[in-house]
C-alpha cells in the first residue's frame, strides 16, 4: 500500500505493519497487535493495494511536500492540541 512519501516526496510503498510501527514511534504512545489473517478470509483479501497520487499531479499539478513521517507527526500534534474537538 502507498500511503504517502517517504522522504524523497516520492510516494513508496509502506506495509501497514511499517505504518503503524511508524504512527506508534512518532506518537510516543499506543499498542498494536499483529496476528495472521484468517484462513476464511482469504478468498476474499485483495491482496495488496497501491495508491497513487499521479493522475491528481496530472490533472492540477499538485505533488507532496511533506515526508510521511512529518505529514504524521504534524497530523499527531495538531490532533492533540486540539483534543477536546473530537471527544
Amino acid at each position: 500500500m502507498v500511503v504517502g512519501s517517504t522522504g524523497d516526496y516520492d510516494a513508496e510503498p509502506i506495509r501497514h505493519r511499517d505504518l503503524t510501527t511508524l504512527l506508534i514511534s512518532i506518537a510516543g504512545a499506543g499498542r498494536v497487535e499483529f496476528v495472521d489473517w484468517p484462513p476464511e478470509k482469504l478468498a476474499i483479501d485483495i491482496g495488496s493495494f497501491y495508491a497513487s497520487a499521479a493522475k491528481l499531479t496530472a490533472t492540477t499539478g499538485w505533488t507532496p511536500t511533506v515526508s510521511l513521517a512529518d505529514g504524521l507527526t504534524r497530523a499527531v500534534a495538531y490532533y492533540r492540541a486540539h483534543l477536546d474537538r473530537y471527544r
